[in-house]
């Protein structure tokens, strides 16, 4: 996972936070092409297979925070 092992904490994290009991929100940040939206799409197919969502449950993809705007986070 990751080079030398440097996403497993992060998994790790997103494991706990899916199979919470009632889920806990995950949101995902940081520069454009370090997979974002792969990792959403990845969350989205574990939760399916481990029926944390329905098989029909839609994937709705969100790219917000435009650059002009500042991030609430300060990032």
């Amino acid at each position: 996972m990751g080079a030398e092992g440097s996403l497993k904490k992060a998994i790790t994290q997103i494991k706990t936070s899916i199979f919470y009991p009632g889920g806990l929100p995950i949101m995902l940040c940081g520069p454009t092409g370090v997979g974002k939206s792969y990792t959403a799409e990845l969350i989205y197919k574990c939760c399916v297979e481990n029926e944390v969502l329905p098989p029909h449950a839609p994937f709705i993809s969100f790219n917000g925070f435009p650059k002009e705007v500042s991030h609430p986070l300060g990032m």
